[in-house]
């Protein structure tokens, strides 16, 4: 099968990388080339990164993602400037994965040391977020601090939600009562939505006497709807009670028309008994 192809190359590449990716264009596959890749640059960065750079004039090379992944599987400090040559776009947030992954090896507090270095602000912020989801697993206050502080503006909403939900499995309670104390926002919104949609998923009953005891403004819709969306199909007049109470208008008319939308290909005539009162 295509995985058992691909140790196959990465061995190979590690070998004779020069003929393993030949053989990978010979057959036609972009797979066993990248895993040809991958392998020789474990081996040998520098002439693995001359390829990709050789056999591609795109700034965005693809080439460089298999390389950089091998190289930093092995020595991921040699993995940094290629990484940090690389344009804003593709190859570059997937190489960044691979990197962080290699470097989280060393553990949370070295990757976090590395992150705050990086001098290119969109890198960093792009790193920071991602860093936030490993650290969640071992401190997820820590985490959804970090998030805030190194994530940026444009990335913290999304740093945040692995965060919260991680936090949410384990300690709702606190993780519910942090969020609150965000500014109101979109982060603050999104932050709460992800904590009681999680918190749903192992005590409802708690996160929907939680939520029936909040406020009922815009800073709570989002979290009104995660409730209510896990009704959706067990339960569709629990599910627009819900989110009947959300208070943005637009939003409110949208879920509901979605809900009855559903209800109607899937029970028409409940659908229809309960809509036409």
């Amino acid at each position: 099968g295509r995985h058992e192809l691909a140790l196959v190359m990465d061995a190979w590449g590690q070998v004779d990388g020069p003929a393993a990716v030949a053989y990978g264009q010979e057959i036609g596959s972009e797979q066993a080339m990248s895993s040809a890749l991958s392998g020789w640059a474990a081996q040998y960065p520098e002439a693995a990164r001359q390829w990709a750079l050789a056999n591609s004039e795109n700034p965005d090379n693809p080439w460089m993602i298999p390389v950089i992944a091998g190289t930093a599987r092995a020595h991921v400090d040699a993995a940094l400037p290629m990484l940090y040559a690389l344009p804003y776009g593709a190859a570059r947030g997937r190489s960044l994965d691979y990197v962080i992954d290699a470097y989280a090896r060393r553990g949370v507090d070295a990757l976090a040391s590395w992150v705050t270095g990086i001098s290119d602000q969109r890198l960093r912020e792009g790193a920071a977020a991602r860093v936030a989801a490993c650290m969640a697993q071992e401190d997820p206050q820590r985490a959804a601090e970090w998030a805030m502080k190194y994530a940026g503006t444009e990335r913290q909403a999304q740093a945040l939600v692995p965060v919260m939900a991680t936090w949410a499995r384990t300690a709702p309670a606190d993780a519910v009562a942090w969020a609150e104390k965000l500014e109101p926002g979109r982060t603050h919104d999104l932050a709460l939505e992800h904590v009681v949609g999680t918190w749903a998923q192992t005590d409802p009953a708690a996160a929907e006497a939680w939520l029936s005891r909040s406020g009922s403004g815009p800073s709570f819709d989002r979290a009104r709807i995660s409730i209510g969306m896990r009704y959706f199909e067990s339960d569709p007049v629990r599910a627009m009670s819900w989110v009947s109470t959300v208070s943005d208008e637009r939003m409110r008319n949208r879920m509901l028309e979605r809900i009855a939308g559903a209800w109607t290909e899937r029970d028409p005539a409940a659908a229809s008994a309960f809509l036409g009162k």
